[in-house]
């Protein structure tokens, strides 16, 4: 985006120049949230809320074994749903599902996979919205901010150089048009697993500027 107009002043000229600055930071992500959990189903509500009951017990024994605080775990969804049979017009009740998972917040995102083994091999039957995030993404927001600037100058100095200014832009106005990014990555786990591999990857920043120059000949 760039936007260029003069305004005469006598005796000397004043151009105005708008253009768009852009600054990316490519970083690990030092913080992984994950969400672990049974689902359990049968006849007798009581029967299977006793199995997920017994389920999530043991997930979380293994959680504390892993040195997981109590504080980076936190109940994410429970839920009891009937579930018909709908073969007839009526619909009859074939029992129930019980859903019961966990938020774990973890600092360390090496030990992602192993969170996720460690989970299923308690019993757990659900993984899933695991989101590899920043617990400081305004400092590395901040450093492409201060990249997106020298951008925008570069290109005002190019506008103003190619028409025929040869003093330096001077900033009068700068509009932010940025949202701090979240990298979610989704998996769906079964009772079958062998050691998970889990790539973080990268998270990239990015800030976008508006910004507004001006100029004297």
């Amino acid at each position: 985006m760039y936007g260029y107009h003069y305004v005469p002043r006598s005796p000397a000229q004043t151009a105005i120049f708008t253009v768009e600055g852009a600054g990316s930071i490519a970083v690990q992500p030092d913080t992984v949230r994950i969400v672990v959990g049974a689902i359990t189903e049968g006849k007798d509500l009581t029967d299977i809320q006793q199995q997920n009951a017994s389920i999530m017990n043991a997930i979380l024994a293994g959680l504390r074994q892993l040195g997981i605080p109590e504080s980076n775990i936190q109940t994410n969804d429970y839920r009891i749903e009937p579930q018909y049979d709908y073969s007839t017009s009526s619909g009859i009740l074939k029992g129930y599902r019980v859903t019961h998972t966990l938020l774990i917040t973890i600092q360390n995102v090496d030990q992602t996979g192993m969170i996720i083994d460690n989970a299923v091999k308690n019993g757990a039957n659900y993984i899933g919205n695991i989101t590899f995030t920043l617990s400081s993404p305004s400092a590395v927001y901040n450093q492409a901010l201060a990249v997106a600037v020298k951008d925008a100058y570069t290109k005002a100095q190019t506008l103003a150089r190619a028409s025929g200014f040869s003093n330096d832009p001077v900033i009068v106005e700068i509009t932010e048009q940025t949202e701090l990014p979240i990298r979610p990555m989704v998996l769906a786990a079964t009772k079958e697993y062998t050691p998970t591999p889990i790539q973080a990857g990268q998270i990239t920043i990015t800030a976008k500027i508006i910004v507004k120059f001006t100029i004297n000949q």
